[in-house]
């Protein structure tokens, strides 16, 4: 591609400004920006289209290039995030090298930000394309860089997602390795009892997904496992593992468990039952979790070793850290969700009869920690109310959270629909029980979600009471009860007073921590603190790593559902890597001009990426490692002499830029 014919011309620049439907062109004037183009010397072609990502737009680049007309172009249109890589296409179609091509932002840097300043607007449209004309001109056709990929891929998180994600690439043929910082899989969905809209038990589904795992050969499962470390790059990752011994080290029976964690003498708080429960030192959260080993809770075993007593030969309370090596080709981060803890006080939230929708789903659990029964004080609750959107959808001014966390400025989106599920359930196992639902919004989205629960539950006789984003209910704890006062939006701000024997409080989705992983590679992060995908539909599984893929509720909250058909499109991603055997990566790297290197090192000192740069003793110069340049400029930043540059990006061409954009 690079010795083509037609890129050892002088430059001949074709230049197409773009309406963008009107996006575009009903702020600049497109036709202005195009005769403005054509005075510029080396530009062959300049012309205006309403849509240039169209395919007929696409053609007219084709043709205009097969006939000779044109040798580089130039596409004034939206981000280049959107659409280069479709005029890049277009370009090797037509037998023109792909980087030699410069797409210019005029929707998103102009027409949007200048609506109402059409001349404005435009003259800015002209000064940023004729940027976009000289550095072109100095533009020279690259190559991708193909490096081997390895076989294998690394799965961080054994929730639904990372179990579908692993079960997946594994059944294609790959190594997995999946890893589990706590000693067993199943995320919070196994703490769920019933799914909507299926009703199916969640941990049912997980465990038809534990045996697909452990029926796999080409699965490894490291539980108590985390990254503690992460080098390399697409194709190629080199991750450390910390993993901690579990201290049960054989099978035991039913019983034999049963014994030990009798004779264990410590009692905490059990987190698969939100703390609704004590369990020992010595654990499994439910009766099929997997793997089928107890652990042992070390930030709160004593060391006593009655446990190791009771079943002789099957503890082992020396706590071992093992650090391992893994090479892969691929990550897929599925690191979950937690979810929100309200402050103490927060809507009443401390009280004995103020608890949270999880902990209501523990409960009404039968083989939960109070076994199917919602009772206060050993009576069955006659009423319960649900507030909405509780470290979800927070307004800055409305909510303060304080100095320990960030404002939730997102809707958890599930919430919503699991308080009608569960709303609906205690109508069914409760007669007789009013129940009350204060809300800003209800978004029961979902096949058939408003007919299922909303409806069912409004026919079974609840009351909806809606409030302002700005005025939140008041809750008090009164003789027992707890009393929410607030104004209805529904009755035209009426202010109502609701007393219930229990309030539910609907906690949203916060992520999960990502861990070494997302700090060693600086993966980028939206405004609510998920991790951050390319585009949420052109590449919505993406990360910009490349090599680094997201799966499930590290991305955005999503259901059971959602999360394992993301994590389904993660494994295609994955897969279609690792079943190539080699990786294509983008030419933008660093490059040392050898006539100009001094070799004072602070290129390497500088570098992100360790081992992109580093200096060859025998010629006592800066060389760069293609594989794990992650094109970030700090190299030529630092070097006095400017002897090293990205291509694609050289410095030259940014100058041209500028002098183009402040020329009159």
């Amino acid at each position: 591609m690079t010795d083509s014919p037609i890129t050892k011309e002088s430059p001949k620049v074709g230049v197409y400004v773009c309406h963008c439907g009107g996006n575009i062109s009903d702020i600049i004037d497109v036709k202005r920006v195009a005769e403005e183009m054509e005075k510029i010397p080396g530009v062959a072609l300049s012309t205006d289209y309403i849509f240039m990502c169209s395919d007929p737009g696409q053609q007219k680049i084709k043709d205009a290039i097969k006939d000779g007309r044109i040798n580089r172009v130039v596409v004034a249109a939206c981000s280049p995030r959107l659409h280069e890589l479709t005029f890049r296409r277009a370009l090797t179609v037509a037998g023109l090298n792909p980087y030699l091509l410069e797409q210019v932002n005029i929707r998103e840097q102009a027409s949007w930000v200048h609506k109402t300043d059409h001349k404005g607007a435009t003259e800015k449209a002209i000064r940023l394309t004729r940027g976009a004309v000289e550095k072109v001109k100095l533009a020279k056709p690259l190559d991708m860089i193909e490096i081997k990929s390895l076989p294998s891929a690394i799965v961080i998180g054994a929730g639904p997602a990372g179990l579908r994600t692993a079960s997946d690439l594994a059944s294609g043929g790959s190594s997995v390795y999946l890893l589990e910082k706590t000693p067993f899989t199943g995320g919070n969905a196994v703490k769920i009892d019933k799914l909507y809209p299926t009703e199916e038990d969640a941990k049912e589904i997980v465990g038809k997904m534990n045996i697909e795992i452990e029926s796999n050969n080409n699965i490894k499962l490291l539980t108590c496992a985390e990254v503690s470390d992460a080098t390399g790059g697409i194709g190629n990752f080199k991750v450390t593992v910390k993993q901690v011994s579990r201290g049960v080290v054989a099978m035991m029976s039913e019983k034999e468990f049963e014994d030990a964690a009798r004779a264990c003498p410590v009692e905490v708080d059990d987190e698969y039952n939100c703390s609704l429960s004590k369990r020992k030192a010595i654990y499994m959260p439910y009766k099929n979790a997997y793997p089928a080993l107890p652990a042992i809770d070390w930030a709160n075993c004593t060391l006593c070793g009655k446990c190791a007593e009771a079943v002789k030969g099957k503890i082992d309370l020396v706590k071992k850290v093992e650090n391992t090596a893994i090479e892969s080709g691929v990550v897929v981060v599925a690191t979950g969700y937690e979810h929100y803890v309200p402050a103490q006080a927060e809507y009443g939230y401390g009280a004995k009869n103020v608890i949270t929708l999880p902990q209501l789903i523990r409960m009404m659990d039968k083989t939960g920690p109070t076994g199917g029964k919602i009772e206060i004080n050993g009576k069955k609750i006659k009423s319960a109310g649900f507030i909405h959107c509780v470290g979800s959808r927070e307004i800055d001014g409305v909510k303060r959270p304080g100095p320990e966390r960030p404002l939730n400025a997102h809707c958890s989106r599930v919430c919503c629909t699991a308080i009608l599920q569960a709303a609906r359930e205690l109508q069914e196992n409760n007669k007789g029980i009013d129940i009350y639902s204060f809300y800003q919004d209800i978004r029961t989205y979902g096949r058939d979600a408003e007919l299922k629960y909303y409806d069912k539950v409004s026919a079974g006789g609840a009351v909806f009471f809606r409030y302002g984003p700005s005025e939140l209910p008041q809750v008090s704890v009164e003789n027992g009860g707890i009393n929410v006062k607030m104004k209805d939006l529904l009755t035209a701000g009426e202010k109502i007073e609701v007393t219930v024997d229990l309030l539910v409080l609907a906690t949203g989705m916060v992520p999960g921590d990502p861990g070494a992983i997302a700090d060693k590679f600086k993966m980028p992060k939206s405004v609510d603190r998920f991790l951050q995908e390319v585009h949420p539909k052109l590449r919505p599984v993406e990360t910009a790593i490349g090599g680094i893929f997201l799966a499930g509720t590290c991305q955005a909250p999503f259901d059971m559902t959602e999360a394992t058909a993301v994590a389904g499109a993660a494994a295609v991603k994955a897969a279609a890597i690792l079943e190539s055997g080699s990786v294509q990566l983008e030419p933008y790297v660093a490059v040392v001009a050898k006539e100009k290197c001094k070799c004072h090192g602070e290129c390497v000192k500088v570098c992100p990426a360790k081992g992109a740069i580093y200096i060859d003793e025998a010629e006592q110069k800066a060389e760069v490692n293609q594989m794990l340049c992650i094109s970030c400029g700090n190299c030529v930043a630092v070097c006095p002499e400017r002897a090293i540059d990205v291509q694609g990006y050289e410095i030259s061409r940014f100058e041209s830029i500028v002098d183009e954009i402040v020329r009159e």
